[in-house]
């Protein structure tokens, strides 16, 4: 099924982009900030800020293959006078599909969002999480180490600031866990 939503997004063709061309070849980087990221000191999820790196191929002019991988900053929470820390990371396998060029190039995505998530917790911790909208309860000394797989659906924008170099921004909703928005704020740079 996850296989089947990637083809569909690689099957659309319609219009045509003059600036890109099949066989392109980008690099991207930059910042991210997911809604539920990070582990608040009640157990539930929060925002956490982390870095994007990812590469983009274009099969048509239209249509790229933009694989991606994001690292959230480790977050720490207190419970019952203890630390709790959470590191989230996610592969992003994405389809996009550039619907208009002018001054600046539009896209919408869809794709695979993996999202990993390692949770450790002290030895001497008793006590649960509560409230909030994923709520984790803890034993002592336990680590939570998961992984889970949805569907990331959104868009972004490209804005050229020279030959080689852009400015990139996207906003898409992922699915896994609980779900939540990611908004991406970055550099693409053109290697061929």
């Amino acid at each position: 099924m996850k296989k089947f939503g990637f083809i569909i997004v690689c099957i659309f063709a319609c219009g045509c982009l003059k600036a890109q061309e099949a066989g392109k070849i980008n690099v991207f980087g930059g910042f991210v900030l997911g809604t539920a990221a990070g582990i608040d000191d009640d157990g539930s999820s929060k925002t956490q800020l982390g870095v994007n790196l990812g590469v983009e191929y274009f099969i048509t002019n239209e249509i790229s293959a933009a694989p991606s991988y994001s690292s959230f900053f480790e977050s720490e929470a207190g419970a019952d006078g203890a630390e709790i820390t959470a590191k989230f990371n996610a592969i992003n396998l994405d389809g996009r599909y550039y619907f208009y060029e002018n001054e600046f190039r539009l896209y919408g995505l869809l794709g695979v969002a993996i999202l990993n998530y390692e949770i450790e917790t002290p030895p001497f911790l008793v006590g649960s999480g509560g409230g909030g909208t994923s709520v984790i309860t803890f034993s002592p000394g336990e680590t939570i180490d998961d992984t889970e797989v949805g569907l990331n659906l959104g868009g972004g924008i490209v804005l050229p600031i020279i030959e080689r170099l852009s400015i990139n921004g996207e906003i898409k909703y992922q699915t896994p866990g609980d779900g939540q928005l990611v908004v991406k704020a970055g550099v693409l740079f053109g290697i061929n």
